[in-house]
């Protein structure tokens, strides 16, 4: 959604901005659509079960599900974007293989896969001279920080492309306390 309130057709929208130095990240971001929802894109699938594969597909991913699926516009036509924006980061995150929680006997009991990098590629976002793909292995728990998975990874990506400062080395011990406490909270 960011990066849609950003294309150039929106530069007139309120509160758009008009000039400088905008900077767009986006992290693990399914720009080629879900490819779960491909049914939804079939309107002869639609008109097959007379409607019963929309209602599903409502149920499954909620309202905005029509512009979630590989056929969307939303997502064969992303639309350029505006001058204000210099960079664009896209954070593509390798989760094939990933586990988020390990069983006694140390086998993956829940995974931490959600979206392929098949479903974060897309050639019409990657082709803007602005945009700067950077694959970090990592599941996608562990990169968005969720289910008590702190971040690290993507914090340490961040940094590293300047969006972040460093964190001072006297701060770092603080610094991780705070943010994993502050994950385990949302873990609760």
């Amino acid at each position: 959604m960011a990066r849609r309130a950003l294309v150039r057709e929106g530069s007139a929208a309120p509160g758009h901005p008009r000039a400088g130095n905008v900077r767009l990240v986006t992290v693990s971001s399914p720009f080629d659509g879900i490819k779960a929802s491909a049914d939804c894109g079939f309107l002869g699938y639609r008109v097959l079960t007379l409607g019963l594969t929309a209602a599903i597909c409502r149920l499954a991913v909620g309202a905005k599900w029509n512009e979630i699926h590989p056929r969307a516009e939303f997502i064969r036509v992303p639309g350029p974007l505006a001058e204000p924006v210099n960079t664009h980061i896209q954070v593509q995150t390798d989760e094939l293989g990933t586990c988020l929680r390990k069983d006694d006997r140390g086998r993956c009991a829940q995974g931490d896969f959600v979206f392929s990098l098949e479903e974060q590629h897309n050639a019409s976002i990657e082709a803007d001279r602005r945009v700067a793909s950077r694959k970090l292995a990592a599941g996608h728990s562990e990169v968005v920080g969720q289910d008590g998975a702190a971040p690290w990874k993507l914090i340490r990506l961040l940094q590293a492309e300047k969006i972040l400062n460093e964190t001072p080395p006297e701060k770092r011990e603080s610094i991780a306390r705070l943010i994993e406490a502050l994950f385990a909270e949302h873990a609760s």
